[in-house]
């Protein structure tokens, strides 16, 4: 994959180029570089999908709007609380955080009280901000983060084995270009799922051990968890959907198919969690989080609410 800048504006827009399966080079235009943030730390030559997709407006925005509308187009963290009593205090630096970008931007103004001052056209201009005016922006979404050289040895779960197995798209696949590498990665694949002992070459083709997927997902699984002991001294485990987490936010963890945001555990020292990373979490990086697992997602919050809730439950624990 390819990223070239469009403009002078290091946030964007930009232009990427991909090589297809169908032998084809496409390029499409990523309206803001945070667009692009679930690539960070990626392979070389990872395999992403290009999407045609209009972001929509941010939630931010539109709560912004609704409370300056009702308040002569000002906006303010007393303001904020007023309508919504309910929202914590996290929620509503955010909030001011995003208008201060815009602020920056010329969208906005700020008095010296701090309280933003909104024009009427509030939502065209941020929605033109954003690359929603009438252009198209393309959604990057990745695929796995190795490349394919990787993934033909590879101890755990590739996107080569999904396309084998017909789980990704194939209907564009051409023998060449790309595609042909697909092919000749895949044959040194089967190789390796041999030698792992998840499947076996016969005449009629290769034919895949059952449960082979769960089998490649365990490996590396056990991997990743013994490479995070090695370099942090602590034991991770894999949180399941329900499970609450809070502690650290270190790093993001690149897996094939989920990236995961390393958490380490603010009561245990010698432990640390491994939660499904989000994009949003970015800037939560190095600070405390605490939140629940829904899925393949994590219910957040940050700051310093959590790092008061983690001081006062690690104070009631000592007691105990």
């Amino acid at each position: 994959m390819g990223l070239e800048q469009l403009g002078d504006d290091a946030r964007g827009p930009h232009l990427v180029g991909v090589e297809g399966i169908d032998g084809r080079f496409w390029t499409a235009r990523v309206g803001r570089l945070e667009d692009l943030r679930g690539l960070a730390g990626v392979e070389r030559s990872a395999i992403v999908q290009l999407d045609r997709a209009t972001p929509e407006m941010r939630a931010s925005d539109h709560t912004i709007w609704e409370i300056a509308e009702k308040n002569g187009l000002v906006y303010s963290a007393e303001l904020h609380r007023d309508m919504r009593p309910g929202d914590r205090d996290t929620y509503i630096t955010m909030h001011e955080r995003r208008l201060e970008a815009l602020r920056r931007d010329g969208i906005v103004t700020r008095d010296s009280g701090g309280t933003f001052h909104l024009p009427d056209d509030y939502l065209t201009r941020v929605a033109t901000r954003e690359g929603l005016g009438g252009r198209e922006s393309a959604r990057v979404i990745l695929l796995d983060p190795h490349s394919l050289e990787r993934q033909a040895d590879y101890r755990g779960p590739t996107w080569l084995d999904r396309m084998a197995d017909g789980i990704e798209d194939r209907s564009q696949f051409r023998q060449e270009g790309f595609g042909k590498d697909v092919s000749h990665a895949w044959k040194q694949r089967e190789t390796t799922l041999e030698k792992l002992g998840l499947g076996e070459s016969r005449t009629d083709g290769f034919h895949p051990a059952h449960e082979w997927h769960g089998a490649l997902s365990t490996m590396e699984e056990k991997a990743v968890r013994e490479r995070i002991e090695r370099e942090t001294g602590r034991v991770p485990h894999f949180a399941r959907d329900g499970d609450q987490a809070h502690g650290l936010y270190t790093s993001r963890i690149h897996m094939a198919e989920q990236s995961y945001a390393l958490i380490e555990r603010a009561d245990h020292r010698f432990s640390s969690t491994l939660v499904p990373w989000r994009p949003e979490m970015d800037r939560a990086l190095n600070q405390f989080v605490s939140g629940r697992v829904n899925r393949r997602d994590f219910d957040f919050k940050y700051g310093k609410v959590v790092e008061k809730e983690i001081a006062k439950a690690l104070s009631i624990g000592g007691r105990g």
